[in-house]
């Protein structure tokens, strides 16, 4: 099973960042920012290392949130975490699209399948 970190990222304003992915077969869906956990790393040392990849930014990892398991060609399971912006102004690097949304308005966007699940969770 592969594992995938997810960051839940949340501004003073109480709204949460998500990201329109740029390529491949999901081009297009949003997701919470993060990626595979690589050997030898903890889930929270792999989600500072793909924040500060693929968006620019170094975070302080706080509390797990959630895991859910999906498969999508082979199985997958998803890490949720809260994170804060400590250092670093968001510069896309993996998506065409970041945006700012408060928590009612995930359900508007076109989530990936698996970060679904965080919706209600963070109501």
């Amino acid at each position: 099973m592969v594992e995938v970190v997810c960051g839940v990222i949340q501004n003073n304003k109480n709204e949460v960042l998500i990201a329109q992915r740029k390529y491949g077969e999901l081009a297009g869906k949003w997701e919470f920012a993060g990626g595979k956990v690589k050997p030898g790393e903890t889930p929270e040392e792999s989600l500072k290392r793909e924040l500060l990849e693929e968006l620019n930014v170094e975070v302080k990892v706080l509390q797990k949130i959630h895991e859910n398991i999906v498969t999508h060609g082979e199985d997958f399971r998803l890490l949720f975490y809260y994170a804060q912006i400590i250092s670093g102004k968001i510069k896309l690097k993996e998506h065409s699209k970041f945006q700012w949304v408060l928590h009612r308005q995930l359900h508007e966007f076109d989530l990936l399948e698996g970060d679904k699940c965080i919706i209600e969770i963070l109501k």
